[in-house]
């Protein structure tokens, strides 16, 4: 994943970081286009999309431009970028577990966001104590919190996977060139180029 776009750090991972008592989390994130959130791993779920803009999520296994309507899966461990296409307000779902332990969410993918999902993400976000900057979670997850993170798996649960991501080779040769031209697209003007 080699940045042709302006590289920002991640926003403080940790201070989001679910936990066993606090198991789904959630962030809201205005990006400009033209920024590019530096790879980066955690230890725990996530689903990535935005509320408005265009971005581009990539891993190693796959790119996808993500609509509004659209989410990508990130299981843990998994390497990630996000590149903007245009301003973007990104929201980020944190999940302590996957929804339950059927094999596509040990790979990432791309899935519909129902207009109740999209809400419930955004409203979480809105109310987790770090959106407003380092704060120390209570010791239990508000009712209002708990109510929502219950109907968010339920909406995972629902969401269809979608084909819209674009597998990348294997050989590291040819995945850097085809991040290449997924990055700058117009660079050649012949394809013998």
């Amino acid at each position: 994943m080699s940045p042709i776009f302006p590289t920002i750090p991640p926003l403080d991972p940790q201070r989001f970081a679910p936990r066993a008592h606090w198991p789904v989390r959630a962030k809201l994130r205005p990006l400009r286009a033209s920024s590019r959130v530096e790879p980066h791993r955690h230890g725990w779920a996530q689903m990535s999309f935005s509320l408005t803009g265009v971005s581009r999520i990539l891993t190693s296994q796959m790119t996808c431009i993500v609509p509004p309507t659209r989410a990508v899966w990130i299981p843990p461990q998994v390497e990630h970028a996000v590149a903007v296409l245009r301003d973007a307000d990104m929201l980020t779902l944190y999940l302590y577990n996957p929804p339950d332990a059927a094999p596509h969410w040990q790979r990432c993918r791309v899935v519909e966001v129902s207009p109740l999902l999209a809400e419930l993400v955004r409203q979480l976000a809105r109310d987790d104590p770090a959106q407003a900057g380092p704060a120390t979670l209570p010791a239990a997850m508000p009712a209002r919190a708990r109510a929502m993170a219950e109907l968010i798996g339920d909406e995972l649960l629902r969401a269809r996977s979608l084909p819209l991501g674009i597998a990348l080779p294997q050989d590291k040769r040819l995945c850097t060139l085809c991040e290449a031209l997924i990055e700058e697209p117009t660079r050649h003007a012949r394809l013998a180029d």
